[in-house]
């Protein structure tokens, strides 16, 4: 009898271990950015991806042989070739107090990328319903429409952007809205190093504009010509590509509405797993970074650092987003 314990023991504490040691392994697969959520995308090795052409005129990188600009032939989406590099994130070279506390991170990018030329708009936005419905995830459905602040109508069955209205970003669609949106044309929404590196464009400064040697007050007040905030706005999204691009021939990077970015928020670059600009989540409501600033900020968010948060169901008139090459989550 004893020795029959002894074994029943033994099997329960073998089963335990194993249990407990298969929890820890997709808990670290679920939570480290390597879940079946994000291995289903590799990088784009074709020249041109399928449904995609060239946009000839723009040509083609002299170092890589791909084209500069590509455009999606359903919805006239255009991307744009970002060249690989690294950029040191949370920190700008002309900095405040407050920033000069903040730890930065050196990220490379290992690989060039296209990310979206443009916000994604109303008008593109709507071939996209009209395809696929505006479904619902967590009980929300994928974007705002029929209300004054947005830019979608659905009228007769048939989806349509507002007058107006084509041209301008579309708002009031969550972070599943954007990436069905996304991946439905063949690519997905940025990583938050993806898209920082793209804005600031090589320039290491507090403004993505601003030049060696210029002080930050003469810069700010060429903040107009770049930016859709607050002071300039008169509280609405605008037409995207009104403004001056950055050094990378991207439009409305900072201001205008916040991206949604692919990764989860965390506080601190430094501290927590950033593969690729992919954080670990330990965050239990699964908080989605945002990035850009809107229309509706002040002078303080247009910078290349700055940083925001949301649930992913999350629907208000400040936030669209812009699509990006997928980041290949598997690469090693």
């Amino acid at each position: 009898m004893r020795n029959a314990r002894r074994i029943l023991f033994a099997l329960v504490a073998v089963v335990l271990v194993s249990g407990l040691a298969g929890c820890s392994w997709w808990h670290s697969q679920q939570w480290a950015g390597e879940s079946p959520e994000h291995t289903s995308y590799v990088p784009w090795s074709a020249e041109v991806p399928p449904g995609y052409k060239a946009v000839e005129k723009a040509g083609k990188d002299a170092d890589t042989g791909l084209w500069k600009e590509i455009m999606h032939e359903k919805t006239g989406v255009v991307m744009v070739l970002m060249p690989a590099g690294k950029y040191q994130a949370y920190w700008s070279k002309t900095t405040t107090g407050w920033e000069k506390s903040k730890k930065a991170t050196w990220v490379e990018i290992k690989r060039p990328y296209y990310i979206g030329k443009y916000e994604v708009t109303n008008k593109q936005y709507c071939v996209f319903l009209n395809e696929n419905g505006n479904k619902e995830e967590r009980g929300v459905q994928w974007v705002v429409y029929n209300k004054d602040w947005c830019g979608i109508r659905h009228e007769n069955g048939n989806w349509r952007p507002a007058e107006g209205w084509e041209d301008r970003p579309v708002v009031g669609v969550t972070w599943y809205g954007a990436r069905a949106f996304a991946k439905w044309v063949g690519a997905d929404l940025p990583t938050e190093a993806q898209w920082e590196y793209a804005c600031r464009g090589n320039n290491p400064y507090y403004f993505w504009y601003q030049q060696e040697g210029e002080s930050y007050e003469d810069a700010y007040k060429k903040l107009d010509n770049y930016a859709w905030y607050a002071p300039n706005s008169k509280g609405r999204p605008h037409r995207v590509g009104a403004k001056r691009p950055n050094a990378w021939g991207l439009y409305d990077m900072r201001g205008n509405v916040w991206e949604w970015c692919m990764n989860y928020w965390y506080e601190d670059y430094t501290t927590h797993n950033y593969k690729h600009g992919y954080y670990k989540n330990d965050n239990f409501m699964r908080l989605y970074l945002a990035r850009g600033g809107s229309w509706s900020n002040t002078m303080w968010t247009p910078r290349g650092a700055d940083r925001a948060w949301n649930i992913p169901d999350w629907r208000d008139a400040n936030y669209g987003f812009r699509v990006c090459e997928p980041d290949g989550w598997t690469e090693k």
